[in-house]
């Protein structure tokens, strides 16, 4: 025996059908911005106080392999001997990091420290990798490490800070950990990372 439904059924199907819709991508834009809960921890705690502005961090760069968006590997061991700052971003935190990437790059180039781009994208549904992939930018020059295990990322961003500069001396150790602003880039601050990097 076949149902038939009615011009109001129909409708409240379909209702209901596009809510669920509706609710499933939003669900699934909260996972990529790489939502979290307010009360989550820190990680990567450190003897570095943590006060506004600053971020904890690993005392020493953390053993990490990976790849950026051109799968060119990168490890601990290839910096080894190098000053070098972290740019670590959550997909809230990737277009100020790319501004201040560009505001240190240029000085850092000349002073010998190393300026590594890291997209933490540990919360990133595996199914969506590929796709995530290609929305990098295509320019070789700009190779962004795209940490999907959260191995360097979280272990230096922690799980709440959409932003954060971390820069370790060519001894690998801690020098300085801060939260950076998404909106504009601050010269005073990127002469503090600078500096920080190049201390013996």
């Amino acid at each position: 025996m076949m149902l038939r439904l009615g011009p109001s059924a129909h409708w409240l199907l379909t209702r209901s059908t596009r809510r669920s819709h509706h609710i499933i991508g939003a669900c699934l834009r909260l996972v990529l911005a790489g939502a979290v809960l307010p009360s989550a921890p820190l990680l990567g705690q450190s003897s570095t106080a943590a006060t506004p502005g600053t971020t904890s961090a690993p005392a020493t760069i953390p053993d990490f392999s990976v790849t950026d968006q051109f799968d060119r590997l990168l490890t601990r061991d290839a910096l080894s001997g190098s000053s070098v700052i972290f740019l670590v971003a959550s997909r809230e935190g990737a277009e100020g990091a790319e501004r201040w990437e560009a505001a240190l790059r240029a000085s850092a180039r000349s002073r010998g420290v190393r300026i590594v781009s890291v997209a933490d994208l540990k919360s990133a549904p595996r199914l969506l990798r590929r796709v995530i992939r290609r929305d990098f930018p295509k320019d070789t020059a700009t190779g962004i490490l795209m940490d999907f295990s959260g191995q360097l990322g979280r272990a230096l961003r922690g799980e709440r800070l959409p932003l954060v500069a971390v820069a370790y001396g060519a001894d690998g150790r801690l020098r300085r950990a801060i939260e950076l602003p998404l909106g504009r880039t601050d010269v005073t601050r990127a002469e503090l990372l600078l500096t920080s990097a190049e201390r013996p």
